[in-house]
């Protein structure tokens, strides 16, 4: 009996580890009227160590991406127009594991309910949170435990007037391009 618990336990924690992917975030802003404010874009990878880089896709940006290794506990900002690399120390961070919902309990007074068995985006299995705050303020969003709890779709509503909407798409689940997570050698360091 101790050895199937053992076994059901080591298989549960295994499908709870994240997974490598990659995908793109796109975030839309609206006004009271409904007309769209502004848009953004970002790439979004995260490679088998944890590691995270998040690339800026607009063009104006650069590629101007951020790298954060939870290993060497560094944050760098790698700019590919000035050839840099700005990097800083941080300190650890608190893991997510199966509990999804944790980070929206501290909306005092507010409603936020949990629906373990939403679905899936992309063929990846969410759960759904939504959040009703006495302010008027209403959020849902989908997360997928499977890959670190990342959200794939949200949408927020003051007084029931969508202002922000975030979709994903092109997602690839696997280790992602290599090169999203590096420094070139010959960029200046600091």
């Amino acid at each position: 009996m101790y050895l199937l618990a053992l076994i059901l336990s080591g298989v549960l924690a295994a499908a709870e580890e994240p997974h490598p992917f990659a995908l793109v975030e796109v975030n839309e802003w609206f006004e009271a009227t409904g007309k769209k404010r502004s848009e953004t874009a970002f790439l979004i990878a995260v490679n088998t160590d944890g590691s995270r880089a998040t690339v800026d896709l607009e063009p104006s940006a650069g590629k101007v991406r951020q790298i954060l290794d939870p290993v060497r506990k560094t944050n760098t900002v790698v700019n590919p127009a000035a050839r840099t690399a700005a990097s800083t120390s941080f300190g650890s961070r608190r893991e997510n594991g199966d509990r999804c919902h944790e980070r929206y309990n501290g909306h005092r007074g507010a409603l936020v309910l949990v629906d373990h068995y939403a679905g899936a985006i992309h063929g990846v299995p969410v759960i759904r949170i939504t959040v009703d705050d006495p302010s008027g303020l209403w959020m849902e969003v989908h997360l997928a435990p499977s890959l670190g709890c990342q959200m794939l779709q949200s949408s927020m509503r003051q007084r029931g007037v969508l202002i922000q909407s975030m979709t994903t798409r092109d997602l690839r689940v696997g280790p992602p391009d290599p090169a999203l997570f590096a420094v070139p050698a010959d960029y200046r360091r600091y």
